[in-house]
């Protein structure tokens, strides 16, 4: 979606799609795996194309169609998608995941920013330093670098 919305678009960690502050889409990824080994992967991606209201959500979601003032073709932006899919899976089938995890890390989203997160019954202040091979969020606080997973850390938005 960078090209279309610029580098505004980011990957909150670990599946939601951002534009700036606000949620525009989301991608579920379901691993089917035969003892350590990665069988198959079932792929959702929900994406807020041309909703223009969001009632209750007004402040923290938004769409392709109210970033850019105008309703967006659903097929066009499907056959991008595709493309870009495409692109992606022939990086990974040709053993090229430096590159997948670099792209990742270079568009996730408040990477090397300093904001407030809650961790259990605390808000604390730490910085996004990305994310290590099994998927953890590296984050840095004033005392230490903690590596949480998705239900130990939560983003503060306001």
């Amino acid at each position: 979606l960078q090209p279309l919305l610029g580098k505004a678009c980011k990957i909150k960690w670990p599946n939601d799609i951002y534009y700036h502050d606000k949620k525009i889409g989301g991608i579920l990824i379901e691993n089917v795996t035969k003892g350590y080994q990665l069988k198959e992967s079932i792929v959702g991606i929900g994406l807020n194309v041309n909703q223009k209201n969001f009632n209750l959500l007004e402040n923290k979601a938004s769409s392709i169609s109210k970033i850019l003032q105008q309703d967006y073709d659903l097929e066009k932006l499907l056959a991008q998608i595709c493309l870009n899919i495409e692109c992606r899976y022939l990086q990974l089938k040709a053993d090229k995941t430096g590159i997948l995890a670099h792209d990742y890390l270079q568009n996730l989203y408040r990477l090397n920013e300093l904001h407030f997160f809650q961790l259990d019954d605390e808000q604390i202040k730490g910085t996004i330093k990305g994310v290590n091979a099994q998927g953890k969020l590296l984050l840095e606080t004033e005392y230490d670098m903690k590596e949480l997973d998705l239900r130990e850390v939560k983003f503060i938005i306001n």
